[in-house]
């Protein structure tokens, strides 16, 4: 499969799932775009990427955020033409509190980075896919633990 000329935006792809992921993008020759929170982890991912030969821009910010996520979507346009694949991976894992326990800021968190962040990503990444003539758009969590 070869990904040449196309682009592939997506969040908490500094790590994990997400990273993993964004570097096999950038192995078939897709330019890449992360929005994640961490500067120093955006900073590693970015160095491995281009390590690729893969172009790559890094958005430090929060998917929560509709904001933030409307405009690294707009930037990942502006920078490379289009975006063609997008791929919702920032999550937050639940603690080991039980249910009864938990407090509603902590199940607040969790929606906002599990939920929201999705909905937002959608929300703005289904437009510029559609633009470019199509595309994908994916959802992944992390295993809890």
């Amino acid at each position: 499969m070869t990904l040449a000329g196309k682009v592939f935006f997506a969040t908490g792809a500094n790590s994990g799932i997400g990273l993993a992921t964004t570097l096999r993008f950038a192995r078939e020759g897709a330019a890449v775009a992360i929005l994640a929170r961490r500067a120093d982890a955006n900073a590693a991912a970015r160095a491995a990427i281009e390590a690729l030969g893969a172009p790559c821009l890094t958005i430090q910010g929060d998917a929560t955020d509709e904001a933030t996520m409307r405009d690294a979507v707009k930037r990942t346009v502006r920078q490379f033409g289009a975006l063609h694949y997008g791929f919702n991976c920032a999550g937050a894992a639940q603690s080991v509190t039980p249910l009864v326990k938990l407090r509603i800021d902590e199940y607040q968190r969790l929606m906002d980075v599990n939920v929201r962040s999705t909905f937002l990503g959608l929300k703005h990444m289904i437009p510029a896919i559609k633009a470019a003539g199509g595309g994908r758009s994916a959802i992944a969590r992390r295993p809890p633990g």
